[in-house]
């Protein structure tokens, strides 16, 4: 009865120990796919970060512009006068 009883309790703990393995696996696939989503996600934020900061320097350069023709614009009113 005994030799009945340990197998028995040994088939139950191969079970679980498949589960358990299976479920590790699971994870695993999780855990990588969430490092490939993750560094996407990096790199995408890096992208828009270029993006902006060209795009400020688009605009600080448009208002240097803007304040050089007004400049131009005061000057050329001032000798009209």
């Amino acid at each position: 009865m005994l030799i009945c009883d340990l197998e028995s309790v040994l088939q139950q703990k191969d079970v679980e120990l498949k589960a358990s393995e299976t479920q590790r696996s699971i994870l695993e696939q999780d855990l990588a796919t969430y490092i490939t989503e993750c560094s996407s996600l990096k790199r995408s934020l890096e992208q828009a970060r270029m993006e902006v900061s060209q795009e400020d320097d688009k605009a600080l350069q448009l208002l240097n512009d803007i304040r050089e023709q007004s400049n131009k614009l005061q000057e050329i009113k001032e000798q009209a006068y």
